[in-house]
């Protein structure tokens, strides 16, 4: 399981150093996500905005290779084919939008915890 976590980090940390910018909270997140969502929305966005959207994109994206591929094992998340990206990031902002307290915990956590919750796999 360890060996999944740091497989895990450091899918995240590319994808980071390549964006440039430093995630590490819930509130990090939400701040770069929730203009993906206005922009979903239909809310007109600066070009800021639109890099945004184009991080949280890859911010899913990323995950989404470890939460469903082979590495995630006991820590799979059953995503449907028919969800699309900004589906997923819908939840991801409800999420951190519905659970303030939890702001100052780790963005990938929160963003595992979110979609588990969603779309949990079904044991046999």
């Amino acid at each position: 399981m360890r060996v999944a976590w740091i497989a895990l980090a450091a899918v995240l940390l590319c994808t980071l150093s390549a964006a440039q910018r430093a995630i590490s909270t819930g509130s990090d997140l939400l701040a770069e996500c929730q203009p993906a969502v206005n922009s979903l929305n239909g809310v007109p966005i600066s070009s800021q905005g639109a890099g945004d959207f184009e991080f949280c994109d890859g911010w899913i994206t990323a995950t989404n290779g470890f939460f469903t591929g082979p590495l995630a094992g006991n820590l799979a998340v059953c995503i449907p084919s028919s969800v699309t990206i900004p589906q997923e990031i819908r939840v991801l902002v409800k999420a951190l939008a519905d659970n303030p307290r939890e702001l100052n915990e780790d963005a990938s956590s929160l963003t595992y915890h979110a979609f588990l919750s969603a779309w949990p796999c079904r044991k046999p």
